[in-house]
């Protein structure tokens, strides 16, 4: 894969929306969303579980950014 000056922030933006969507779609597909949170690779405080992470606020999604 080619390393463009973009990469770096495309990256960060796919890990943003999967981070957040995995979040969201956890409490319905409970299994299947853990086992892709780890293979996500979160570094945050909370990381050994998808389910101590805080759910995404919709109102401050934008925020984030």
């Amino acid at each position: 894969m080619m390393d463009t000056p973009f990469a770096s922030g495309v990256r960060d933006v796919q890990y943003f929306v999967l981070d957040k969507f995995l979040r969201s779609l956890s409490p319905f597909m409970p299994f299947i969303t853990e086992k892709q949170y780890h293979r996500l690779g979160n570094t945050s405080a909370n990381s050994s579980s998808v389910y101590l992470t805080q759910y995404p606020d919709p109102l401050n999604i934008g925020q984030d950014l």
